[in-house]
């Protein structure tokens, strides 16, 4: 299949899918919420991060998107999944994941994001999810020592009503 069709598709592919769930997320939306998070919380956006932002979820056309607690539960399965993703990005000509700043905070901020508004809409489930995300964000490094990103951020999860 053509390389530009691909991830056109990928961006198609289910997010969720084992969740009772609102609506429905796909790839593309996920990744156009932690590209603008990357571009609005970077205090030095840069392309590759945001292609980064907006490729990082391609590899799912081929792996599906695997529950994080499945990973988190069968590490040699994440182990596989990671190999797998990086052979697919090979053959799909994706450029190498770099695992630039910002963008893994990014990407759990969409989640949270996501889990709320889920929440809002009276989707009690997503609570798991949130929780999850909101504690993976904490354990993060990269954006504690920039005191205007750790306001932003602070007063996202704030503005989420998240009670630890």
């Amino acid at each position: 299949m053509n390389p530009v069709i691909e991830r056109f598709m990928a961006g198609l592919v289910k997010r969720y899918h084992t969740q009772p769930i609102v609506g429905e997320q796909n790839v593309a939306a996920h990744s156009w919420g932690v590209a603008m998070l990357y571009m609005e919380l970077n205090p030095n956006p840069n392309y590759e991060g945001l292609q980064e932002c907006l490729l990082h979820d391609v590899a799912e056309l081929f792996i599906g998107d695997t529950p994080f607690q499945t990973k988190q539960a069968y590490p040699s399965v994440a182990k596989i999944l990671r190999e797998v993703e990086e052979h697919v990005r090979i053959q799909m000509d994706l450029p190498e994941e770099k695992h630039h700043p910002y963008v893994k905070l990014c990407d759990m901020l969409e989640l949270c994001m996501f889990a709320y508004y889920q929440m809002t809409l009276g989707n009690a489930n997503f609570r798991v999810v949130f929780d999850r995300g909101i504690n993976f964000i904490y354990k993060l490094d990269e954006w504690k020592e920039n005191i205007k990103v750790k306001t932003i951020v602070a007063r996202m999860i704030e503005d989420m009503n998240y009670e630890s």
